[in-house]
């Protein structure tokens, strides 16, 4: 008797069947998880601008300039203590928007 090597047709059928339900079911469940990682992506860059526009209103604020109409403040340019909507705006503030200043204070001399 000669031993047969391989798979048979209805062997490939079912294979190339079993493969096609599950192209269907994982195909949209990948998309959903692209949509989701965008969208996450989308609330972190919100997330990151209120913050650096939170910072930049408190550093005005700190400055006395939370009122100027434009005004530009370490390189950020800025309109009633927030940030403007140009690149000397935005895009300054996002590159450095951990810039803080220490003020020390003597509590010795404090009454």
């Amino acid at each position: 008797m000669k031993r047969k090597f391989g798979f048979s047709l209805i062997e490939l059928v079912i294979a190339i069947i079993i493969l096609g339900i599950l192209a269907v079911i994982a195909v949209p469940k990948f998309l959903q998880i692209q949509s989701d990682a965008r969208k996450a992506d989308l609330h972190q860059l919100v997330g990151t601008l209120q913050s650096t526009s939170a910072t930049v209103n408190a550093k005005a604020m700190m400055s006395g300039k939370e009122t100027a109409l434009v005004i530009t403040v370490d390189g950020i340019s800025i309109a009633n203590g927030y940030l403007t909507a140009t690149k000397s705006g935005i895009v300054q503030a996002l590159a450095s928007p951990n810039i803080w200043y220490h003020y020390p204070i003597d509590m010795k001399n404090s009454r």
